[in-house]
């Protein structure tokens, strides 16, 4: 089977698709048993007499004794079949040929089909294949192989290499192996703890490895993974409780490498930039192990919403490339992805430097407590004089909601409600989207994570940073989004778009001992005014009982975060706003 016929063709997403219309349980359905109908169909489209392979001997008639793995993976399919279902499956072998079910068993099933296999977005999985760049008379190891998708991907790109997939899930590798065989090359599937292969000296060396392990294990969970770490923590020298499961996972990767070899992990930032694992990374830095560090887009998994990363591992590294590709991707309403060519710049900008790319010298990474996130090391430091406790100016710090993906699916709606949902996708550059999802109900224990109007929101976590002030319109719920902190302020209202100053009843100021002072950049002249007034600043200064107006600048034409601070500083020093002890 070559590649341009198992790309090209679109029989194998229709064959998808109708498998998905006679399922009447959908969630009954893993990732790894859509290929198993696929290939019972395949084999019994090869039979002397299709339609007539009676359900119940079909195991036994169309695949072999030495095929085990196939027949346990479809045999258990079966179970949740009936007959009639079956029929409708069966009717499938008269319209399709048997190449086109081959290729809906190799097909990565649906992303955003919650399983608990969790496989790899394509998008990355591609990202990955394109940095390794498999060569052929290599050797290729997938750690947490699941049903097998990078190793098939990696199979179509170059089928001359070798492949071995290790997972400690039995029913992953009966699929893997499943499909292995309709590929007819070089696969070895391990059904084991990885670590405990790499105890007992049976784990060979690579020149390719790539790992999307499982996230956020408790090391205490990992028996095997700690005896492997206490075997060679000597020569690491890094204290045991600085590790998490995936700078384990990593270490383990790198054990894995030729001389001249290179691995892929996907992380979450967390792993490239929270202090408590700062030892790991001067470990892998200093050791020259970390070649490249990209920050992918936000939500391109179905089954987690933290911003994440992939590492690139190699040996005599002097330097890491760090690049930003968070905005590198197709958004969608709810997960985005990567397209070829957002793959192809991604991999362009691990040559050169360029304004999503830098490479950071080990000096450099040193000084900054070995971070390793792209935004860490461009632009320049800012110092504030004077600078205001954030917790003097505000009066409440709460989270968004912690609903999945999938519930907040289910009470999505298509027509519009009272009730919105602020997703990150939504934010831009301080301003929040017109249009945003609607709900068709909110719960009143969530009613807690809808923001208050005027509330300034912020990301918990994750790059791009964003922020925006939020208008919630009287009578309407926005619930705020599970990666955004809501912060109630109590001393500051902000009207930083255009549209919301028009909107602005700026009366509300005029004897209102509430307001100490009123701080303006731009205003708009599309403000209805009273009298003869051809301004609203021109109010402001002119009438009494308002507050004292200060430009922000002699020449500034917007408001920004350093000229704001800049006056607010000056405020406080004149005792014209008061700061708020401790």
């Amino acid at each position: 089977m070559t590649k341009k016929l198992f790309t090209k063709s679109r029989k194998a997403e229709m064959i998808v698709s109708e498998i998905n219309s006679y399922m009447p349980n959908m969630n009954t359905l893993e990732e790894g048993e859509y290929a198993a109908i696929a290939c019972l169909l395949y084999k019994i489209s090869l039979s002397d007499d299709p339609m007539h392979v009676n359900m119940h001997d079909v195991v036994e008639e169309v695949f072999s004794e030495e095929d085990l793995d196939s027949r346990y993976v479809v045999d258990n399919v079966l179970h949740k079949l009936d007959e009639s279902t079956y029929s409708k499956l069966l009717s499938m072998v008269s319209k399709y040929t048997s190449e086109d079910f081959e290729l809906a068993a190799l097909k990565t099933v649906c992303e955003s089909r919650h399983s608990r296999f969790e496989p790899t977005p394509a998008g990355i999985s591609k990202l990955a294949l394109k940095i390794l760049d498999i060569q052929p008379g290599e050797s290729v190891a997938d750690v947490g192989c699941g049903c097998g998708n990078f190793l098939v991907n990696a199979a179509l790109e170059e089928n001359k290499a070798s492949y071995h997939g290790y997972d400690t899930m039995s029913e992953c590798c009966s699929v893997s192996k499943m499909r292995g065989n309709l590929l007819h090359t070089d696969m070895d599937i391990t059904n084991e703890d990885i670590f405990k292969c790499a105890n007992e000296g049976s784990l060979p060396m690579f020149d390719k490895v790539f790992s999307n392990y499982p996230w956020g294990i408790k090391t205490r969970e990992m028996d095997e993974a700690v005896k492997f770490y206490n075997n060679i923590k000597d020569s690491v020298g890094v204290n045991p409780i600085s590790f998490s499961s995936e700078w384990l996972f990593n270490l383990l990767l790198c054990s894995m490498l030729k001389e001249n070899g290179k691995a892929v992990a996907i992380v979450h930032n967390a792993v490239i930039a929270n202090e408590r694992y700062s030892e790991c990374r001067k470990y892998f830095v200093e050791k020259g192990l970390v070649e490249c560090v990209i920050s992918l887009p936000s939500n391109m998994f179905s089954y987690t919403a933290l911003p994440s990363a992939m590492i690139v591992f190699s040996y005599g590294n002097e330097s890491v490339r760090m690049i930003d590709a968070t905005k590198l991707c197709e958004r969608g309403r709810r997960l985005n992805t990567l397209s070829n060519q957002n793959i192809l710049d991604i991999v362009d900008a691990m040559k050169q430097d360029s304004e999503y790319s830098k490479a950071v010298n080990t000096e450099k990474l040193r000084d900054n407590d070995y971070n390793l996130t792209f935004t860490r090391y461009v632009g320049e430091d800012i110092q504030f004089d004077n600078g205001v406790p954030f917790e003097s100016v505000i009066k409440k710090i709460s989270r968004g909601t912690q609903l999945k993906a999938k519930d907040l699916d289910e009470i999505n709606s298509d027509t519009p409600t009272d009730y919105q949902y602020l997703p990150l996708s939504n934010i831009h550059d301080g301003y929040i989207d017109e249009k945003l999802p609607y709900l068709s109900h909110i719960d009143s224990s969530q009613e807690k994570y809808c923001i208050l109007d005027r509330s300034l929101v912020m990301t918990k976590n994750g790059y791009p940073y964003k922020f925006a002030v939020v208008n919630v319109p009287e009578g309407k719920k926005i619930l705020a989004n599970t990666n955004l902190f809501v912060i109630e302020n109590n001393r500051f209202e902000f009207y930083l778009a255009y549209d919301d100053a028009t909107k602005l009843d700026f009366r509300k100021y005029q004897w209102n001992f509430r307001y100490a002072a009123i701080l303006v950049g731009p205003l708009p002249y599309s403000v209805k005014l009273e009298g003869d007034f051809s301004s609203v600043l021109q109010v402001i200064k002119s009438e009494d009982g308002y507050p004292p107006v200060f430009s922000l600048g002699s020449n500034e034409s917007m408001i920004t975060k350093s000229n704001f601070k800049a006056k607010l500083s000056e405020l406080i020093k004149d005792n014209i706003v008061l700061q708020k002890q401790s």
